[in-house]
C-alpha cells in the first residue's frame, strides 16, 4: 500500500510545474481512518543540510522524524472539518523553516445495517442479506455511488441501492466471509463483514426398535446424526388394508394416521401388514435451515418368541462344577454376556463353568420381533482355604504327631482316612501315631443355603525306624556374630529326646562347652561361640563335638563330629 502511494506521488510530482505550497500531498481531499503521505518538498537552500523535521498534523497530533515523508491517519471524527497541516525544518546551522498547507477531511460511509437471516446453515439452502448504508449527512457534500457485496465463495453481488434485500446459496460447505463495501463520491471507502459456516447437510434417519412384531408397540427411534432441541419433527404412517370382496376381485383401503411431532414415535402395525405394504416417513428441519427426510416400508410381521431353558434358570453349585443349559423356542440366541462359558452347539447348548456367582442373561429373538430375555442365575458356593500343620512332620516310628486342619469358614462335617492311626478322625485336630510314612486326607463338607459342597486336602507324616545319625540335622558351621542369622549351635532333631552330654573341644583337646541333661530341640542350651559360653570369644576355626543322647523310642545314641567357626 505504501509503495503504491508512493509511486502516486512521484507521478503527481512530475505533473506539477510549480510549488505553492512546500508540502505536497496527492490529494487534499482525505478520507477519515484513511492513512495518509505528506512529504517536504521545499528547496533545501544551498550549503545547508536538513537535520530534523518538526510536523504539526492538526494542533493536536505531531511527529517528529529527519525524512522527508511521514504517514499519518485522520480520525473519522474529525471529518467535514478543513486541516492546517504545519512543518517546521531545522538546518544544520540551527536556522529554521516553516510551511503550512490546508487538507479537507471527508466522513466514511455509514453502514447502519449488514445481516442475514442465518449464519449457520446447510448447502443448498438460500439465504437473505439485507444491507441498509447511507453518507453522513451530518458532514455534507457527499453521495454515495457504488455498493459491493463479496459472499467469500468467488461470487459477488452489485446492489444498485443503499437498502436491498440480496439471495444467495452457499453449494459446499466451509466458512465464508462476507463483505460489503460502500464507496461515495469522494473515493471513501467503508467495508464490514460477516462469518458464514455452511456444516453438512444432516441425513435424517430412523429404525424400528423392534419391528413388524404382532400387536406390539413398535418405536421408532430417530438415529438421525447431529440433532438438537433445535429440530423440529414430522412422523406420517400409512397402513394399506387388503380387503378380498364379495365377487373375489382385491382392492386396497389407505389409511393415514394424524402425524406425530416429536423426535421418536410409537406405531402399531396391524397384522394385516403381512400381506399389505405400510410406510413409515420421517421429516427433519433445524433451527439453521437445512431438512431432509427419510422412509421405510414395513412388509412382514413376527410373532414374539417364547424362551425355554433347561434345567432351571435358578441354580446353585459348588466352586469348579458346571452346569449345562439348553435354550429352545426362539429362532436366535444370543447372551448379554458369556464369561466361562464353552458352546456345545451353537448358543442353544453352554456349559458355564463360573468362578463366583454370576446371572447370565439370555435373548431369543425371531427375525422381526424385539428380543425376549430372561436371567440366569448360577450361585456358586465358594471354596473355603485350608491348611493342614503337623508337629512334628517327621517322627520315629512309635512317635506322636499332632495334625490340625485350619479353614476360613465354617464346616459341617469332616472325616480324616486312613483313620487306624488316628486319635480323633472326625475331628479338625488329631494325634496320629503311623508306623510308616503316610499320607493322611482329609474331606471336608460345607453348604450354603442347604446345598452341601465337599474338598478334600492331603499331609504327610514321615516316620523313620531307627534312630540314626543321619536323621539328625546337625549342621558344619556357625557364625556367632551378633547378627541375628546363625549365631547359635545347636541340635535340630525331631528323633532326640534329652542330651545326655553336649560337649565342644578346640584343636588342642580343650573343652569350650559343656552341658549335660538337657532336652533335645531347644535353642536356650546352645553355644554361643564363647568358652562355656560367657569367656572370651573362641578363634575362627574347626571345633570337635561329642554328644550323647537318648531317642524318643529311648535308644542311646552317641556321636562327634566337627562345627566350624565363622565371623
Amino acid at each position: 500500500m505504501k509503495c503504491l502511494k508512493l509511486l502516486t506521488l512521484l507521478l503527481t510530482m512530475l505533473s506539477y510545474q510549480s510549488w505553492n505550497a512546500q508540502i505536497f500531498i496527492a490529494d487534499t481531499n482525505v478520507c477519515g481512518n484513511a492513512e495518509v503521505m505528506f512529504k517536504d518538498v521545499h528547496l533545501i537552500p544551498a550549503g545547508k543540510t536538513v537535520v530534523n523535521r518538526f510536523w504539526d498534523f492538526d494542533g493536536v497530533n505531531k511527529d517528529t522524524t529527519a525524512s522527508d515523508s511521514v504517514y499519518f491517519s485522520y480520525s473519522n471524527t474529525v471529518a467535514g472539518n478543513p486541516l492546517t497541516v504545519s512543518l517546521t525544518v531545522v538546518y544544520d546551522d540551527a536556522s529554521t523553516a516553516s510551511f503550512t498547507r490546508i487538507i479537507f477531511v471527508w466522513a466514511l460511509p455509514i453502514i447502519d445495517s449488514f445481516k442475514t437471516n442465518r449464519l449457520i446453515t446447510c448447502p443448498g439452502v438460500q439465504m437473505r442479506f439485507e444491507t441498509y448504508s447511507r453518507p453522513d449527512a451530518a458532514k455534507g457534500g457527499t453521495f454515495l455511488n457504488n455498493w459491493k457485496l463479496s459472499f467469500g465463495d468467488g461470487i459477488d453481488a452489485n446492489p444498485s441501492s443503499a437498502v436491498q434485500n440480496i439471495l444467495h446459496t452457499y453449494q459446499a460447505m466451509g466458512l465464508y466471509k462476507a463483505e460489503y463495501t460502500v464507496t461515495d463520491n469522494k473515493g471513501c471507502v467503508n467495508r464490514t463483514n460477516l462469518e458464514i459456516r455452511i456444516i453438512q447437510t444432516p441425513t435424517v434417519a430412523f429404525t424400528p426398535i423392534h419391528p413388524r412384531c404382532k400387536d406390539s408397540i413398535v418405536t421408532y427411534e430417530n438415529r438421525t446424526f447431529g440433532r438438537d432441541t433445535s429440530w423440529k419433527w414430522q412422523w406420517i404412517f400409512v397402513d394399506s388394508l387388503y380387503i378380498k370382496g364379495s365377487l373375489g376381485q382385491d382392492s386396497f383401503i389407505l389409511e393415514s394416521f394424524k402425524p406425530y411431532f416429536t423426535e421418536s414415535a410409537n406405531h402399531v402395525h396391524p397384522f394385516y401388514a403381512n400381506f399389505s405394504k405400510s410406510k413409515v416417513l420421517l421429516f427433519g428441519d433445524n433451527k439453521y435451515g437445512c431438512r431432509d427426510t427419510s422412509d421405510l416400508f414395513i412388509t412382514n410381521v413376527d410373532t414374539t418368541p417364547t424362551l425355554v431353558i433347561t434345567p432351571r434358570a435358578d441354580t446353585t453349585i459348588c466352586f469348579g462344577e458346571s452346569v449345562q443349559y439348553t435354550v429352545s423356542g426362539s429362532d436366535t440366541v444370543f447372551y448379554k454376556n458369556f464369561q466361562w462359558g464353552n458352546k456345545i452347539s451353537g448358543d442353544s447348548i453352554v456349559l458355564f463353568t463360573p468362578r463366583n456367582t454370576i446371572t447370565y442373561t439370555v435373548y431369543g429373538k425371531t427375525p422381526q420381533c424385539p428380543p425376549i430375555g430372561k436371567d440366569i442365575k448360577i450361585t456358586v458356593v465358594p471354596p473355603v482355604e485350608t491348611k493342614i500343620t503337623t508337629e512334628p512332620q517327621y517322627i520315629l516310628q512309635g512317635a506322636v504327631s499332632r495334625m490340625k486342619l485350619i479353614t476360613n469358614g465354617i464346616l459341617d462335617s469332616l472325616k480324616w482316612t486312613p483313620d487306624s492311626t488316628l486319635t480323633r478322625p472326625r475331628s479338625d485336630s488329631t494325634g496320629a501315631t503311623p508306623s510308616f510314612t503316610t499320607t493322611y486326607r482329609v474331606k471336608l463338607y460345607y453348604s450354603l443355603k442347604n446345598y452341601m459342597c465337599s474338598q478334600e486336602d492331603s499331609a504327610t507324616i514321615f516316620v523313620n525306624r531307627d534312630c540314626q545319625v543321619d536323621s539328625l540335622k546337625i549342621p558344619t558351621a556357625f557364625s556367632p556374630n551378633g547378627d541375628g542369622l546363625n549365631d547359635e549351635f545347636y541340635l535340630k532333631s525331631f528323633a532326640l529326646k534329652t542330651i545326655l552330654s553336649f560337649n565342644v573341644y578346640n584343636r588342642w583337646g580343650n573343652k569350650v562347652f559343656s552341658v549335660n541333661n538337657v532336652p533335645a530341640d531347644d535353642k536356650q542350651y546352645y553355644w554361643n561361640g564363647k568358652i562355656n559360653n560367657s569367656g572370651d570369644e573362641v578363634p575362627l576355626g574347626v571345633f570337635v563335638y561329642n554328644i550323647s543322647a537318648i531317642c524318643k523310642n529311648d535308644q542311646i545314641l552317641n556321636f562327634q563330629g566337627e562345627i566350624t567357626v565363622l565371623r
